[in-house]
């Protein structure tokens, strides 16, 4: 059954302008008709860069195929191998979308009903969605259909998707080249509240850190790390761990402002702080156990006690005369030197601004 302009127009808008009852109604009126889509999917798939798949129910949050359509992967490319996608993703250009972004937009088909009408990097950068979902997409998923239609099972079923990618640096820009820092934040917290953290997570937290101490501190920098990241999550620890460590050994640029930013946010800077103490320790630590190592205490006394190990700048002036210089002018630098004896540093005679004569 073909779907008739209003529908297909009504299916474009964003589910969040539907009022409760107007939801109900379009998704019972979907799922009568789960093929409403299909001209519009087949007219997708030859897009680059995009995969649109078949159809798949879900009921009670038990995932079972129901009349799957031939899917179309990328073709695997050096640069960029992709294995099986797992989730529908219709992707309509920017221009038939008319979105004030310049990324195409990535909607999601919940029962041939839009639920998620959004560029990728805003979908990707929704945080905290999946806390009470931990139960794993299966492998066969070909095509996300949630009867209750939630955002937030959505982009679970998106990250579960892109979990399955084979990242490459190709891949991981083409996802991320949209995202902003906050953004960018936000995805590497929600991988984390999933439990989905691996390659592309390390190249976030890479990424993260760069914006949040570049060149020099920054507040908004900061105030992302803390208003956005779990402080058990990898973002988190290493950011904490990165300032800790540049604050004990002062090699952050702009320091004082540092630790003023840091004063005006008490989680990042409790946890800060206690990182601290426990860098301080670690390094009093290992420098005694380096000092108790009686091989090492021989060989640097060994190596103090040796005159030969002293530079060659340091060697008495006599001794370098006596080298370097010969004859009349050897002489004559000795007889100098004679005349005006070195001061008895120990004497106030030789200091009187230090109370002597």
């Amino acid at each position: 059954m073909t779907p008739s302009k209003k529908q297909f127009s009504a299916a474009k808008t964003p589910l969040a302008s539907y009022s409760q009852t107007a939801r109900a109604a379009l998704y019972n009126q979907a799922s009568k008709t789960p093929s409403a889509y299909s001209t519009s999917a087949n007219s997708l798939r030859q897009k680059p860069g995009f995969v649109a798949l078949g159809n798949k129910e879900m009921n009670n949050k038990t995932p079972t195929i129901a009349n799957p359509a031939p899917t179309v992967a990328p073709a695997a490319t050096a640069t960029t191998k992709m294995r099986q996608p797992l989730v529908n993703i219709l992707a309509l250009s920017h221009a038939e979308r008319g979105d004030l972004r310049a990324t195409p937009p990535v909607d999601i088909v919940v029962n041939g009903a839009v639920v998620v009408n959004t560029p990728l990097g805003v979908l990707l950068a929704v945080s905290g969605v999946a806390q009470k979902l931990h139960s794993a997409a299966p492998s066969d998923l070909q095509t996300l259909v949630c009867p209750e239609g939630t955002e937030t099972e959505a982009v679970h079923y998106l990250i579960q998707w892109l979990n399955k990618v084979t990242w490459t640096s190709s891949t991981y820009e083409i996802v991320t080249r949209d995202l902003t820092p906050w953004d960018k934040v936000r995805l590497a917290n929600t991988m984390h509240l999933l439990g989905l953290e691996g390659v592309y997570t390390n190249k976030l937290m890479d990424d993260i850190w760069k914006l949040v101490l570049g060149s020099a501190p920054t507040y908004n920098a900061l105030i992302m790390v803390e208003r956005n990241c779990d402080p058990d999550s990898p973002v988190f620890e290493r950011v904490v761990r990165e300032l800790a460590q540049g604050l004990s050994e002062n090699e952050i640029p702009g320091l004082g402002q540092l630790q003023h930013l840091l004063s005006t946010q008490p989680k990042l800077d409790e946890a800060v702080e206690k990182a601290m103490d426990k860098y301080q320790t670690k390094r009093l630590e290992a420098a005694k156990k380096m000092w108790a190592d009686n091989a090492f205490q021989q060989t640097f006394c060994e190596v103090a006690r040796k005159p030969s190990a002293q530079p060659q700048a340091y060697r008495p002036l006599q001794a370098r005369d006596q080298q370097q210089e010969g004859g009349d002018m050897k002489a004559s630098r000795s007889l100098k030197r004679n005349q005006h004896p070195a001061p008895d540093f120990t004497s106030e005679h030789d200091f009187p601004s230090l109370g002597g004569r």
